[in-house]
Protein backbone atom coordinates (compact mmCIF):
# COMPACT_ATOMS: atom_id res chain seq x y z
CA UNK A 1 0.00 0.00 0.00
CA UNK A 2 1.01 3.94 -0.03
CA UNK A 3 0.17 6.87 1.29
CA UNK A 4 1.08 10.36 1.07
CA UNK A 5 1.00 13.58 3.29
CA UNK A 6 -0.63 16.39 1.92
CA UNK A 7 -1.15 15.27 -1.40
CA UNK A 8 3.20 14.75 -1.49
CA UNK A 9 5.23 11.82 -2.97
CA UNK A 10 3.76 8.38 -1.86
CA UNK A 11 5.20 6.42 1.03
CA UNK A 12 5.19 2.61 0.07
CA UNK A 13 4.42 -0.13 2.62
CA UNK A 14 4.77 -2.95 3.17
CA UNK A 15 4.99 -4.24 7.05
CA UNK A 16 3.59 -3.54 10.63
CA UNK A 17 4.79 -0.69 11.88
CA UNK A 18 6.17 3.22 12.51
CA UNK A 19 6.17 4.69 9.48
CA UNK A 20 8.48 8.31 8.48
CA UNK A 21 7.51 10.29 5.24
CA UNK A 22 10.47 11.79 3.79
CA UNK A 23 9.32 15.21 4.05
CA UNK A 24 9.18 17.39 7.83
CA UNK A 25 6.58 19.40 7.93
CA UNK A 26 7.47 22.86 9.17
CA UNK A 27 7.01 24.27 12.52
CA UNK A 28 3.45 25.15 12.86
CA UNK A 29 2.08 23.47 9.98
CA UNK A 30 -0.65 21.09 9.20
CA UNK A 31 -0.80 17.53 7.77
CA UNK A 32 -3.42 15.59 5.76
CA UNK A 33 -2.56 11.53 5.48
CA UNK A 34 -4.26 10.07 2.78
CA UNK A 35 -3.98 6.18 1.35
CA UNK A 36 -3.01 6.68 -2.47
CA UNK A 37 -2.79 3.01 -3.14
CA UNK A 38 -4.97 0.06 -1.41
CA UNK A 39 -3.15 -3.18 -0.99
CA UNK A 40 -4.38 -5.83 -2.89
CA UNK A 41 -6.85 -8.08 -1.16
CA UNK A 42 -7.44 -5.58 1.93
CA UNK A 43 -9.31 -1.55 2.16
CA UNK A 44 -6.90 0.30 4.65
CA UNK A 45 -8.11 3.55 6.37
CA UNK A 46 -6.37 6.40 7.97
CA UNK A 47 -7.02 7.35 11.60
CA UNK A 48 -6.35 10.68 13.00
CA UNK A 49 -5.21 11.46 9.67
CA UNK A 50 -5.00 15.66 9.34
CA UNK A 51 -3.89 17.70 12.54
CA UNK A 52 -2.41 21.57 12.29
CA UNK A 53 0.17 23.76 14.17
CA UNK A 54 2.37 21.04 14.75
CA UNK A 55 5.33 21.34 17.24
CA UNK A 56 6.65 18.03 17.41
CA UNK A 57 6.67 14.42 15.35
CA UNK A 58 2.98 13.45 15.11
CA UNK A 59 2.92 9.72 16.47
CA UNK A 60 -1.57 9.69 16.69
CA UNK A 61 -1.50 9.26 12.75
CA UNK A 62 -2.80 5.28 12.49
CA UNK A 63 -3.84 2.98 9.66
CA UNK A 64 -5.90 0.01 9.80
CA UNK A 65 -6.56 -3.06 6.89
CA UNK A 66 -9.51 -4.95 6.85
CA UNK A 67 -9.69 -8.01 4.56
CA UNK A 68 -13.29 -7.76 2.70
CA UNK A 69 -14.29 -11.12 1.14
CA UNK A 70 -17.54 -12.77 -0.43
CA UNK A 71 -19.15 -15.95 0.72
CA UNK A 72 -21.70 -18.10 -1.61
CA UNK A 73 -23.41 -21.18 -0.57
CA UNK A 74 -24.56 -23.97 -2.65
CA UNK A 75 -27.20 -25.96 -2.34
CA UNK A 76 -26.56 -28.70 -4.63
CA UNK A 77 -23.44 -29.32 -2.75
CA UNK A 78 -22.30 -29.08 0.48
CA UNK A 79 -20.09 -26.38 -0.01
CA UNK A 80 -19.28 -23.10 0.74
CA UNK A 81 -16.94 -20.59 -1.62
CA UNK A 82 -14.68 -17.97 -0.65
CA UNK A 83 -13.69 -15.10 -2.06
CA UNK A 84 -11.85 -12.00 -1.38
CA UNK A 85 -12.83 -8.49 -2.57
CA UNK A 86 -10.34 -6.02 -3.80
CA UNK A 87 -10.19 -2.75 -3.18
CA UNK A 88 -11.45 -2.42 -6.62
CA UNK A 89 -14.00 -4.24 -6.18
CA UNK A 90 -13.52 -7.24 -8.15
CA UNK A 91 -13.37 -10.80 -6.37
CA UNK A 92 -11.07 -13.82 -6.51
CA UNK A 93 -10.86 -17.03 -4.91
CA UNK A 94 -9.08 -17.58 -1.39
CA UNK A 95 -5.89 -19.84 -2.06
CA UNK A 96 -8.39 -22.40 -0.12
CA UNK A 97 -11.59 -21.60 -2.67
CA UNK A 98 -14.02 -23.26 -0.31
CA UNK A 99 -14.86 -25.38 2.67
CA UNK A 100 -17.04 -28.01 3.26
CA UNK A 101 -20.08 -27.90 5.25
CA UNK A 102 -21.88 -31.00 6.97
CA UNK A 103 -24.69 -30.58 4.19
CA UNK A 104 -26.23 -29.02 1.37
CA UNK A 105 -26.29 -25.26 1.81
CA UNK A 106 -29.66 -23.03 2.00
CA UNK A 107 -28.86 -19.69 2.90
CA UNK A 108 -25.34 -17.90 4.40
CA UNK A 109 -25.80 -14.80 6.90
CA UNK A 110 -22.76 -12.90 8.16
CA UNK A 111 -23.08 -11.55 12.14
CA UNK A 112 -23.06 -8.27 12.17
CA UNK A 113 -19.10 -7.70 12.82
CA UNK A 114 -18.03 -9.85 10.26
CA UNK A 115 -16.87 -12.22 11.95
CA UNK A 116 -19.03 -15.15 11.95
CA UNK A 117 -20.54 -16.71 9.36
CA UNK A 118 -24.09 -19.09 9.62
CA UNK A 119 -25.47 -21.67 6.87
CA UNK A 120 -28.85 -23.11 7.22
CA UNK A 121 -28.97 -27.04 6.03
CA UNK A 122 -32.54 -27.41 5.06
CA UNK A 123 -31.85 -31.79 4.76
CA UNK A 124 -30.04 -31.70 7.82
CA UNK A 125 -32.99 -29.44 10.15
CA UNK A 126 -29.45 -28.05 11.04
CA UNK A 127 -27.58 -24.27 11.24
CA UNK A 128 -23.75 -24.82 10.58
CA UNK A 129 -21.52 -22.29 12.50
CA UNK A 130 -18.06 -20.63 11.54
CA UNK A 131 -15.52 -18.37 12.40
CA UNK A 132 -14.35 -16.15 9.68
CA UNK A 133 -10.37 -15.48 9.73
CA UNK A 134 -8.10 -12.38 9.59
CA UNK A 135 -8.23 -13.62 5.67
CA UNK A 136 -11.84 -14.13 5.56
CA UNK A 137 -11.26 -18.19 5.35
CA UNK A 138 -13.42 -20.05 7.11
CA UNK A 139 -13.52 -22.59 10.49
CA UNK A 140 -16.05 -24.85 12.06
CA UNK A 141 -16.54 -23.48 15.24
CA UNK A 142 -16.17 -26.23 18.26
CA UNK A 143 -19.29 -26.98 18.32
CA UNK A 144 -20.20 -26.88 14.21
CA UNK A 145 -23.95 -27.05 13.93
CA UNK A 146 -26.66 -26.28 16.14
CA UNK A 147 -30.41 -28.32 15.59
CA UNK A 148 -33.28 -25.99 14.17
CA UNK A 149 -36.55 -26.62 12.80
CA UNK A 150 -37.79 -28.86 9.76
CA UNK A 151 -35.87 -27.86 6.73
CA UNK A 152 -34.03 -24.31 7.90
CA UNK A 153 -33.88 -22.08 5.34
CA UNK A 154 -34.26 -18.40 5.45
CA UNK A 155 -32.01 -15.85 7.97
CA UNK A 156 -31.68 -12.57 9.27
CA UNK A 157 -29.70 -11.33 11.96
CA UNK A 158 -31.01 -8.06 14.34
CA UNK A 159 -29.70 -4.83 13.78
CA UNK A 160 -28.17 -4.88 17.31
CA UNK A 161 -26.11 -7.63 16.69
CA UNK A 162 -27.93 -10.04 19.69
CA UNK A 163 -30.09 -12.45 17.46
CA UNK A 164 -30.29 -14.74 14.35
CA UNK A 165 -33.67 -16.16 13.17
CA UNK A 166 -34.58 -18.92 11.23
CA UNK A 167 -37.30 -19.45 9.14
CA UNK A 168 -38.09 -23.04 9.00
CA UNK A 169 -39.98 -24.33 5.64
CA UNK A 170 -41.04 -27.65 6.44
CA UNK A 171 -41.81 -27.18 10.18
CA UNK A 172 -44.05 -23.48 9.55
CA UNK A 173 -41.95 -22.13 12.47
CA UNK A 174 -39.30 -19.85 13.18
CA UNK A 175 -36.22 -20.91 15.56
CA UNK A 176 -34.27 -18.20 17.47
CA UNK A 177 -30.60 -17.94 18.81
CA UNK A 178 -28.40 -16.16 20.63
CA UNK A 179 -25.33 -15.13 19.14
CA UNK A 180 -22.47 -15.19 21.54
CA UNK A 181 -19.74 -13.16 22.43
CA UNK A 182 -17.71 -16.15 20.53
CA UNK A 183 -20.04 -16.76 18.02
CA UNK A 184 -21.57 -19.74 19.12
CA UNK A 185 -25.41 -19.66 18.81
CA UNK A 186 -27.65 -20.72 21.91
CA UNK A 187 -31.53 -21.58 20.80
CA UNK A 188 -33.75 -19.37 22.71
CA UNK A 189 -37.54 -21.03 21.03
CA UNK A 190 -39.13 -21.67 18.38
CA UNK A 191 -42.24 -19.88 17.45
CA UNK A 192 -44.55 -22.33 15.58
CA UNK A 193 -47.38 -20.61 13.55
CA UNK A 194 -48.65 -23.18 11.60
CA UNK A 195 -49.55 -23.42 7.63
CA UNK A 196 -50.87 -21.49 6.38
CA UNK A 197 -49.75 -18.59 8.15
CA UNK A 198 -45.83 -19.92 7.98
CA UNK A 199 -46.35 -21.85 4.52
CA UNK A 200 -42.52 -21.91 2.89
CA UNK A 201 -41.23 -18.88 4.92
CA UNK A 202 -39.61 -16.84 1.73
CA UNK A 203 -38.77 -13.69 3.94
CA UNK A 204 -37.81 -12.62 7.30
CA UNK A 205 -36.50 -8.60 8.18
CA UNK A 206 -35.80 -6.99 11.62
CA UNK A 207 -36.91 -3.67 12.23
CA UNK A 208 -34.04 -1.01 12.96
CA UNK A 209 -34.81 -1.41 16.68
CA UNK A 210 -34.64 -4.93 16.65
CA UNK A 211 -37.85 -5.61 18.31
CA UNK A 212 -39.89 -6.54 15.56
CA UNK A 213 -39.50 -9.66 12.98
CA UNK A 214 -41.28 -9.76 9.63
CA UNK A 215 -42.18 -13.08 8.33
CA UNK A 216 -43.16 -13.69 4.93
CA UNK A 217 -45.17 -16.71 3.91
CA UNK A 218 -45.24 -17.04 -0.05
CA UNK A 219 -47.07 -19.86 -0.24
CA UNK A 220 -50.29 -18.10 1.09
CA UNK A 221 -49.22 -14.23 0.84
CA UNK A 222 -49.25 -13.78 4.40
CA UNK A 223 -46.94 -11.12 6.15
CA UNK A 224 -46.38 -11.79 10.00
CA UNK A 225 -45.25 -9.05 12.73
CA UNK A 226 -43.62 -10.84 15.80
CA UNK A 227 -42.62 -8.99 18.62
CA UNK A 228 -38.85 -9.74 20.21
CA UNK A 229 -38.43 -9.63 23.70
CA UNK A 230 -35.85 -9.21 25.51
CA UNK A 231 -34.93 -12.75 25.13
CA UNK A 232 -35.08 -12.94 21.65
CA UNK A 233 -38.07 -15.04 21.94
CA UNK A 234 -41.28 -14.19 19.82
CA UNK A 235 -44.49 -13.64 20.08
CA UNK A 236 -47.04 -13.13 17.27
CA UNK A 237 -48.42 -9.86 17.01
CA UNK A 238 -50.35 -9.31 13.67
CA UNK A 239 -50.89 -11.29 10.68
CA UNK A 240 -51.81 -9.46 6.95
CA UNK A 241 -53.14 -10.94 3.90
CA UNK A 242 -51.17 -9.55 0.72
CA UNK A 243 -53.87 -8.89 -1.94
CA UNK A 244 -51.51 -10.07 -4.39
CA UNK A 245 -51.59 -13.70 -2.73
CA UNK A 246 -47.90 -14.46 -3.45
CA UNK A 247 -45.54 -13.10 -1.26
CA UNK A 248 -41.07 -13.34 -1.37
CA UNK A 249 -38.56 -11.90 -0.01
CA UNK A 250 -38.82 -8.55 2.65
CA UNK A 251 -36.53 -5.55 2.79
CA UNK A 252 -37.24 -2.46 5.79
CA UNK A 253 -36.32 1.01 4.28
CA UNK A 254 -33.10 2.88 5.92
CA UNK A 255 -34.76 4.79 8.15
CA UNK A 256 -37.30 1.89 9.57
CA UNK A 257 -40.84 3.39 8.64
CA UNK A 258 -41.56 0.92 5.41
CA UNK A 259 -41.70 -2.65 4.68
CA UNK A 260 -41.17 -3.76 1.22
CA UNK A 261 -42.40 -7.17 -0.19
CA UNK A 262 -41.87 -8.57 -3.31
CA UNK A 263 -44.51 -10.67 -5.28
CA UNK A 264 -43.40 -11.36 -8.61
CA UNK A 265 -43.20 -7.92 -10.92
CA UNK A 266 -45.12 -5.86 -8.42
CA UNK A 267 -43.42 -4.58 -5.45
CA UNK A 268 -45.46 -3.58 -2.19
CA UNK A 269 -45.24 -0.94 0.06
CA UNK A 270 -46.22 -1.27 4.11
CA UNK A 271 -46.05 1.79 6.28
CA UNK A 272 -44.89 0.21 9.71
CA UNK A 273 -46.00 2.38 12.87
CA UNK A 274 -44.22 3.36 15.62
CA UNK A 275 -45.36 -0.10 17.65
CA UNK A 276 -43.97 -1.88 14.92
CA UNK A 277 -47.52 -2.72 13.32
CA UNK A 278 -48.26 -2.59 9.23
CA UNK A 279 -50.77 -1.12 7.99
CA UNK A 280 -53.47 -3.66 6.73
CA UNK A 281 -52.63 -2.60 3.19
CA UNK A 282 -50.00 -1.19 1.36
CA UNK A 283 -50.07 1.98 0.51
CA UNK A 284 -48.53 2.17 -3.13
CA UNK A 285 -46.85 -0.47 -5.05
CA UNK A 286 -44.67 0.30 -8.34
CA UNK A 287 -43.83 -2.36 -11.00
CA UNK A 288 -40.45 -4.09 -12.19
CA UNK A 289 -39.35 -4.36 -15.30
CA UNK A 290 -40.14 -8.30 -15.12
CA UNK A 291 -40.66 -11.04 -12.22
CA UNK A 292 -38.26 -9.79 -9.57
CA UNK A 293 -37.17 -13.35 -7.77
CA UNK A 294 -35.13 -13.08 -3.97
CA UNK A 295 -33.21 -10.21 -4.24
CA UNK A 296 -34.64 -6.74 -2.50
CA UNK A 297 -31.50 -4.51 -1.14
CA UNK A 298 -31.15 -1.17 0.13
CA UNK A 299 -27.92 0.58 0.03
CA UNK A 300 -28.70 4.00 1.29
CA UNK A 301 -30.92 5.94 -0.90
CA UNK A 302 -30.95 3.32 -3.50
CA UNK A 303 -32.72 -0.03 -3.50
CA UNK A 304 -31.93 -2.66 -6.28
CA UNK A 305 -33.71 -5.28 -7.05
CA UNK A 306 -33.01 -8.70 -9.01
CA UNK A 307 -34.99 -9.77 -12.27
CA UNK A 308 -35.07 -13.29 -13.83
CA UNK A 309 -37.32 -14.73 -16.38
CA UNK A 310 -37.32 -16.14 -19.38
CA UNK A 311 -36.56 -12.98 -21.40
CA UNK A 312 -35.47 -10.24 -18.49
CA UNK A 313 -32.38 -10.64 -16.62
CA UNK A 314 -31.39 -7.39 -14.44
CA UNK A 315 -31.09 -5.61 -11.67
CA UNK A 316 -34.05 -2.98 -11.59
CA UNK A 317 -32.43 0.21 -9.72
CA UNK A 318 -34.60 2.84 -8.10
CA UNK A 319 -34.29 6.00 -5.72
CA UNK A 320 -35.55 5.84 -2.61
CA UNK A 321 -37.61 8.30 -0.70
CA UNK A 322 -38.30 8.00 3.54
CA UNK A 323 -39.93 10.49 3.42
CA UNK A 324 -43.03 9.74 0.65
CA UNK A 325 -42.41 5.92 1.13
CA UNK A 326 -41.71 6.00 -2.73
CA UNK A 327 -39.42 4.63 -5.31
CA UNK A 328 -38.74 6.18 -8.48
CA UNK A 329 -36.80 4.50 -11.35
CA UNK A 330 -33.44 5.49 -11.97
CA UNK A 331 -32.20 5.89 -15.53
CA UNK A 332 -31.59 3.24 -16.95
CA UNK A 333 -33.98 1.57 -15.25
CA UNK A 334 -32.22 -1.64 -14.75
CA UNK A 335 -28.90 -3.02 -16.22
CA UNK A 336 -28.39 -6.55 -18.07
CA UNK A 337 -27.15 -9.06 -16.03
CA UNK A 338 -25.89 -12.86 -16.61
CA UNK A 339 -29.14 -15.15 -16.63
CA UNK A 340 -31.37 -15.09 -13.47
CA UNK A 341 -29.68 -12.96 -10.56
CA UNK A 342 -30.55 -15.09 -7.57
CA UNK A 343 -28.95 -12.77 -5.04
CA UNK A 344 -27.37 -9.24 -4.19
CA UNK A 345 -25.03 -7.86 -2.38
CA UNK A 346 -23.18 -4.61 -1.17
CA UNK A 347 -19.68 -3.95 0.15
CA UNK A 348 -19.45 -2.64 3.08
CA UNK A 349 -18.04 0.90 1.73
CA UNK A 350 -21.36 0.88 -0.56
CA UNK A 351 -19.30 1.08 -3.45
CA UNK A 352 -20.00 -1.95 -5.56
CA UNK A 353 -22.39 -4.40 -6.26
CA UNK A 354 -22.85 -8.23 -6.75
CA UNK A 355 -25.41 -9.87 -8.61
CA UNK A 356 -25.09 -14.00 -7.77
CA UNK A 357 -26.72 -15.67 -11.12
CA UNK A 358 -27.65 -18.88 -10.86
CA UNK A 359 -27.91 -20.27 -14.40
CA UNK A 360 -23.85 -19.74 -15.54
CA UNK A 361 -23.04 -19.77 -11.77
CA UNK A 362 -21.28 -16.29 -12.04
CA UNK A 363 -20.94 -13.26 -9.56
CA UNK A 364 -21.59 -10.14 -12.04
CA UNK A 365 -19.65 -7.14 -10.67
CA UNK A 366 -20.56 -3.35 -10.60
CA UNK A 367 -19.90 -0.43 -9.72
CA UNK A 368 -22.02 2.01 -7.80
CA UNK A 369 -22.08 5.07 -9.73
CA UNK A 370 -23.64 8.94 -8.95
CA UNK A 371 -27.01 8.81 -7.97
CA UNK A 372 -26.76 4.92 -7.55
CA UNK A 373 -26.65 4.13 -10.58
CA UNK A 374 -24.95 1.10 -11.50
CA UNK A 375 -22.13 -0.11 -14.28
CA UNK A 376 -20.14 -3.22 -14.97
CA UNK A 377 -16.68 -3.03 -13.07
CA UNK A 378 -14.77 -2.32 -15.67
CA UNK A 379 -11.56 -4.16 -13.86
CA UNK A 380 -13.69 -7.36 -14.30
CA UNK A 381 -17.42 -7.87 -15.18
CA UNK A 382 -17.63 -10.92 -13.44
CA UNK A 383 -16.36 -13.93 -11.43
CA UNK A 384 -17.36 -17.91 -11.74
CA UNK A 385 -18.40 -19.43 -9.14
CA UNK A 386 -15.75 -22.79 -9.97
CA UNK A 387 -17.41 -25.99 -8.69
CA UNK A 388 -21.06 -24.98 -7.81
CA UNK A 389 -23.40 -28.04 -8.54
CA UNK A 390 -26.73 -26.05 -8.39
CA UNK A 391 -28.85 -23.62 -9.96
CA UNK A 392 -30.06 -22.42 -6.39
CA UNK A 393 -27.05 -20.32 -4.27
CA UNK A 394 -26.95 -17.77 -1.73
CA UNK A 395 -24.58 -15.16 -0.76
CA UNK A 396 -22.91 -12.86 2.01
CA UNK A 397 -20.58 -10.27 2.17
CA UNK A 398 -18.21 -8.78 4.78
Amino acid sequence: MALADNNGPPLTLSANGVFTFPAAIAQNGAYSVTVTTQPAKQVCTVTNASGSNVQANVSSVGVSCVTHNLYVGDSGAAKIYQFALASNGTLAPLTAPSVTAPGNIGQVILDNTGSYLYATMPSLNEVAQYSVGSDGSLTAMATPIIAAGAAPYEEAVSPDGKWLFVGDQGGYSVDSYAIGTSGALTHVGTYTCGNPNCGNVQGLAVDTTSSHLYVAAAQNGYIMMMSIATNGSLALQQTVANPLGNVGELAISPNGTYLLSGAGSTEEIYPIAANGTLATTPSASFTTTGASLYPLLFNQNDLYIGIGGSTNHAVDQFSWSDTTGTATALSPASISTDPNPQWLAVDKTGTYLFALTRTNKLIDQFVIGAGGVLTANPNGASVPVTGATDTYTAMAVR
